[in-house]
């Protein structure tokens, strides 16, 4: 099963044609389940997780957009695991007691990227998370797996 939210790549449809299409295309695939545009949150036990995809540009340092929209949501009602996207840059930090991970991407650099200077880091975060008997977090450990240099082709099943 796949969660996924919407991003600036699917505002064009939406802009176009009035609609979202991941919801359209997660309406008709069993394995895929919409939730909802830019941000979603999701709870795993007692795990807490935000799914934030965001806009605009990168920043001046890697962990100032995620700092800031870190810092805009209410301490109570913060993840334990907050994982955004847009800038295709792969990043980690701990702030609190939240661990922020920058998604990067699994696409070449685009001829729009390249135009505008942007890199695509080609990786994915493995996360460790033990839980203890009472289904609380005794800790996270991440990983990147990056494929730079490597040519990734998504193949039908």
């Amino acid at each position: 099963m796949v969660n996924i939210i919407g991003s600036s790549h699917d505002d064009w449809w939406y802009k176009s044609a009035g609609s979202e299409i991941l919801r359209a295309i997660a309406h008709r695939r069993e394995d895929i389940i919409y939730l909802g545009a830019d941000v979603a949150d999701m709870k795993i036990g007692n795990l807490r997780v935000r799914l934030f995809h965001g806009s605009g540009g990168s920043a001046y340092a890697r962990s100032y957009k995620m700092q800031k929209y870190l810092d805009s949501i209410p301490l109570e009602e913060r993840p334990h695991i907050l994982q955004t996207g847009h800038i295709h840059q792969a990043f980690y930090m701990q702030q609190d007691h939240t661990h922020c991970f920058q998604t990067a991407c699994l696409e070449d650099q685009t001829p729009y990227c390249r135009s505008m200077g942007l890199a695509n880091n080609k990786s994915v975060w493995w996360l460790d998370i033990v839980f203890d008997d009472k289904g609380n977090i005794h800790s996270i450990v991440p990983e990147l797996e990056t494929f730079e240099g490597k040519r990734i082709s998504l193949k039908r099943r």
